[in-house]
């Protein structure tokens, strides 16, 4: 038994800890902290920085991308601007030059250049076209001969419109004989040129400036510097008044009184005055005692303070119709009033219809909501008005006008399934020559299609 407690004795002897020192704690310490930044720097930091690489690395790529992108918009400006530029001068050789040796083209031409007073033109006659060579250019030529009588002074504004000519016309040499004492007569030899072969254009369409609504048209209205201060319009002699809308922004839209009436509102450059005017297209199938097609205007919150003379606003007419142009209006009690201004279509071209308002100051202020187009029941029908220069006008004389018909200038055609208007053009007119005033006339941007249904406005001929 002595064996056993003797080795335990030395067994706890030996296996007795002693304290740690001061040195030894600071190492364990050491090692400790050693320990932490080696996982912090193997599992925290290198990922972190590594992350870091990537994003300055795809940052460095975006940046990259973002300077290509940059100089591709720069010469997409700079190929903008060239065509810009060229297609400008396009225009300018067109504008300048016959697109081709077209008789028809020149007649019209120079019977707009040679009607000056008393001058008298009896025919032109042409010669068989040429080549000729104009600064290093090898262009189309061909020589016209125009006989004419009148007086010499006229002769002399024809020889100046010939020099001045929108188009390529030169005189080559004039013979002048004496009639009596006041006319001369002779012939003037001219040469016109064409750039056919040369520069793509339209064959069958020749580019006569013209310019439209002169009479209406303020002249000064984009000189630099111009600023309208009001808005007041004197139309006809004894009467002003002031615009309360002239539907420059499309801020109207179309408005059916029942089911059976379609149509649509836009904006057109067929205008009284300014810019553009409002378009309504409809189509009414006159089943009920209300037949209305609707421009609503009433987004402008148009509102009339008290009692004017009148209302009116200019309405262009491509045909007669059956129907009544009115006015609708909400009295300050929510009351709705229809007010009829024209009885019947009975004019062709623009036309200023005015509608009386009520009297009574208990009803204002008023609010303009709609214009509208009406036929009775039982009276089918379709087309296109347009209206411009809504205003409120203070009568000071009233004018007598002569009721005149004429033959109306255009038809209406409605759009069938499959239609074009190069197909529309060839079936009412036998030539596609027609389609770019269709287009025009109609606000059909190029390559629009046309929706079955829509109302189209051509002219006769």
């Amino acid at each position: 038994m002595e064996a056993p407690s003797s080795l335990q004795t030395e067994t706890k002897r030996l296996i007795n800890i002693r304290p740690l020192t001061d040195n030894e704690k600071m190492l364990l310490v050491v090692l400790g902290i050693a320990l932490v930044l080696f996982v912090g720097v193997s599992y925290i930091l290198t990922p972190q920085a590594e992350k870091i690489s990537e994003l300055q690395a795809d940052l460095n790529e975006a940046r990259n991308r973002v300077e290509e992108i940059n100089v591709l918009l720069a010469r997409e400006r700079d190929i903008r601007e060239t065509r810009d530029s060229l297609a400008e001068e396009h225009k300018e050789m067109l504008e300048r030059y016959f697109p081709v040796l077209d008789q028809p083209q020149i007649i019209y031409l120079l019977n707009d250049l040679v009607s000056k007073g008393s001058f008298q033109v009896p025919n032109f006659n042409f010669d068989k076209p040429a080549s000729e060579t104009v600064s290093s250019l090898e262009v189309r030529s061909m020589r016209v001969s125009v006989p004419f009588e009148g007086r010499y002074t006229d002769l002399l504004d024809v020889m100046e419109s010939v020099q001045s000519s929108p188009k390529k016309v030169k005189i080559d040499s004039v013979t002048v004989d004496r009639v009596d004492d006041l006319n001369v007569g002779g012939s003037m030899t001219l040469r016109v040129y064409s750039l056919e072969g040369l520069v793509q254009a339209e064959p069958d369409v020749i580019d006569i400036p013209t310019f439209h609504n002169a009479g209406d048209v303020n002249p000064i209205r984009s000189f630099y510097g111009f600023e309208e201060v009001a808005q007041l319009v004197q139309k006809e002699e004894g009467e002003q008044g002031r615009i309360i809308n002239n539907f420059e922004s499309k801020n109207y839209d179309f408005i059916p009184s029942h089911s059976y009436v379609s149509g649509s509102a836009s904006r057109t450059s067929w205008c009284k005055s300014g810019k553009y005017a409002a378009r309504l297209e409809y189509s009414i199938v006159a089943v009920r005692e209300e037949n209305r097609a609707y421009l609503d205007i009433s987004k402008q919150n148009i509102q009339i303070a008290y009692p004017p003379d009148n209302l009116s606003v200019w309405v262009y007419a491509f045909s007669y119709g059956p129907g009544n142009i009115g006015v609708r209006v909400m009295t300050q009690n929510g009351d709705v009033l229809h007010i009829t201004g024209a009885n019947g279509v009975s004019w062709l071209g623009w036309n200023k219809v005015s509608m009386q308002l009520p009297g009574d100051i208990s009803l204002y202020p008023l609010k303009v909501t709609h214009l509208y187009y009406e036929v009775p029941m039982d009276c089918d029908d379709f087309g296109v008005l347009v209206f411009d220069d809504l205003s409120v006008l203070h009568v000071r004389a009233a004018t007598a006008q002569e009721a005149w018909r004429e033959e109306p200038e255009y038809f209406f055609y409605k759009v069938e399934a499959g239609d074009t208007v190069s197909s529309i053009s060839r079936k009412f007119y036998g030539t596609t020559r027609y389609s770019s005033e269709i287009m025009s006339n109609n606000g059909i941007a190029s390559g629009e299609a046309l929706r079955p249904g829509k109302i189209l406005v051509l002219k006769k001929r």
